[in-house]
């Protein structure tokens, strides 16, 4: 088995591989926390022993509630009008009607947001116009009507977007950082039985080399690998591992390697 191995920096698609730096960041700090409070994470392991449903159940079952709450909130639109024209006749529906919108409302809110604003301007259109046209029959549907228009803003306001944790902001800081090596030419990281040295050939000024006893992880990602050492990381790429193989690198460093996937 090879005893040294050696990556050369080389440019790397920062945005393509910015969530598996995250991803390995996150895998970091989790084990920084079982190493302090295994306690803790005992409890945390116990729970997450409860079986989640597979991807495509949830997917499923995300389509079936975002179709009952589309039903729920047209039904009760549907018959809302005709109760307020005729309140006499249709008023004990009143109550079906306002928990049928309110379910579709939960509903849509939760898993289409996007179509929940859409459906609110539409029917804060109609009932604004309705309201303010008929007078005093359907005076009423004019503020009910603004309600709509403000949660379609509300809707268009609060959409999901993707969600930036420290991880991915912690991620884009490095990988900025590392763009400074892809400047250098001949850029390498050595790992030996005796240290971890990155360096640059030919400039004996841009050496940094550190005991192999300091490296704490080696996390690795799809396509990376980053060890942890000195309170430093460097992020290194499958693909330039020119001395060495793989497979190797992980028997050597298997007491410290930790293993990540998206």
């Amino acid at each position: 088995m090879s005893s040294e191995f050696v990556f050369r920096i080389s440019p790397m698609d920062t945005a393509a591989l910015m969530p598996q730096v995250s991803c390995a960041l996150e895998a970091y700090n989790e084990q920084e926390s079982r190493r302090k409070y295994p306690g803790t994470w005992r409890l945390v392991d116990r729970l997450r022993r409860v079986p989640k449903a597979p991807a495509e159940v949830r997917r499923k079952r995300r389509r079936r509630r975002t179709v009952l709450g589309l039903i729920d909130w047209l039904l009760g639109m549907y018959i809302f009008v005709p109760i307020v024209s005729a309140p006499d006749q249709l008023g004990h529906l009143l109550p079906c009607s306002i928990v049928a919108i309110f379910t579709g409302i939960i509903f849509l809110w939760r898993y289409q947001r996007i179509l929940l604003a859409i459906l609110s301007m539409l029917s804060a259109f109609f009932l604004c116009v309705l309201g303010y046209g008929a007078g005093a029959r359907y005076g009423i549907l004019l503020p009910i009507g603004i309600g709509e228009a403000v949660l379609g803003l509300a809707c268009l306001l609060t959409c999901r977007k993707p969600r930036v944790t420290a991880y991915d902001r912690a991620a884009k800081e490095l990988l900025t950082r590392r763009n400074y090596m892809q400047r250098l030419e001949r850029a390498y990281f050595t790992i030996t039985e005796q240290d971890l040295t990155l360096e640059v050939y030919d400039q004996p000024d841009q050496k940094y080399t550190v005991p192999l006893t300091q490296l704490t992880y080696l996390i690795e990602t799809e396509d990376l690998m980053l060890p942890i050492y000195a309170e430093s990381v460097t992020v290194l790429q499958k693909r330039d591992l020119i001395t060495g193989t793989l497979p190797e690198l992980r028997e050597f460093l298997a007491d410290r390697l930790v293993q990540t996937s998206l």
